[in-house]
């Protein structure tokens, strides 16, 4: 076995380790964030069995849809980190996500 033999040996084995470290770490990653879309489904879903929401064209010179809720607010739903991230973006901050 020549010395270019090793070399080529040695590195095809070192792109094989690496190759596996990313797709590790690719897979942990993305169990992560299939976690993160699950816990979000279930607030949603959760948001969506209490809420109340109404529409309203708010007589203007530029007619506005006004969407408000009166429905029940669980401690939970106030609590999670999305809706602590976009509660201070909006009056409408609870009727914003399902606007879409």
């Amino acid at each position: 076995m020549s010395k270019g033999d090793i070399i080529s040996s040695s590195l095809a084995g070192l792109s094989l380790l690496v190759a596996v470290f990313f797709a590790v770490q690719q897979t942990r990653l993305q169990n992560r964030v299939t976690a993160i879309e699950e816990s979000r489904r279930r607030e949603e879903v959760d948001a969506r069995l209490h809420a109340r929401v109404t529409a309203r064209i708010k007589d203007t010179p530029d007619p506005v849809l006004v969407l408000t809720t009166t429905g029940l607010q669980k401690p939970g739903l106030l609590s999670s980190p999305s809706a602590r991230r976009t509660r201070g973006a909006s009056p409408y901050w609870n009727t914003r996500n399902s606007c879409r």
